[in-house]
């Protein structure tokens, strides 16, 4: 959408938040993006009318939600009943993937924009792999709690067989560097600073009518690593 060039954002007032607004006016300056406005909330806030009204207020392209979790669901729920869907795209920076989904339900989802870490529909061999065998023994498909809860546990399971040890200095030398084939595809545990590069997904909502199985929520339209450079990024690991 190249043509939306207004964005306003709603931020959650501590370090999470302040991460994510960070990175987004970088991105704002990097495609001339007109950042219109910013509302902060607290971390226990409930009612975000006031903050929408502000946004609505504002007459942006889009509404990026930079908040998390019950606090994601509970805006876009109010930003719905509000019809900002009709007058604007709605972003939401970080979903917690299926579960937040199910909790939200088709129709607020619909044709709203949703960052993930993990989606069931990823087409790695790994993931693949990985869905059939929670179909099999659970009922059921993998949501991010699941996923990700798994594959930590394999990848130290991994590493301590790689170091032919539990001691954790061992490990974790078998870990720094390791690249692997994750429910993302090829992913690697930079040794600098342990973080894990990886993809992420922008998923797309769906409406009920082109839903092909009670899980099919979304279409995943993108995906790719956004990662500073391990000179940029200032930690030191001691």
């Amino acid at each position: 959408m190249p043509k939306a060039k207004r964005w306003y954002t709603i931020t959650p007032q501590y370090v999470f938040g302040e991460g994510l607004l960070s990175a987004a006016k970088a991105v704002f300056k990097e495609k001339g993006i007109e950042h219109v406005g910013n509302s902060y909330h607290s971390l226990d806030e409930k009612e975000f009318s006031g903050y929408l009204t502000n946004a609505m207020a504002a007459k942006p392209d889009v509404l990026l939600l930079l908040n998390f979790s019950i606090q994601s669901s509970d805006t876009l729920r109010q930003a719905v009943s509000f019809g900002m869907k009709k007058n604007m795209t709605i972003v939401m920076a970080w979903a917690s993937g299926l579960e937040q989904f199910e909790s939200l339900g088709a129709d607020l989802c619909q044709d709203v924009y949703f960052g993930a870490q993990y989606w069931h529909a990823i087409n790695s061999p790994f993931n693949k792999e990985f869905v059939k065998l929670v179909n099999t023994t659970l009922k059921e498909d993998p949501n991010y709690s699941l996923a990700g809860s798994y594959v930590c546990t394999k990848i130290v399971l991994d590493a301590i067989a790689k170091a032919n040890s539990v001691d954790p200095k061992a490990v974790i030398a078998a870990m720094e560097g390791m690249k692997y084939e994750g429910l993302t595809g090829v992913e690697e545990i930079r040794k600098g600073d342990h973080q894990v590069i990886k993809n992420y997904y922008l998923l797309k909502g769906k409406g009920k009518a082109v839903m092909r199985n009670k899980n099919d929520y979304a279409d995943i339209v993108s995906s790719g690593k956004s990662f500073l450079p391990l000179e940029k990024t200032l930690c030191k690991m001691v």
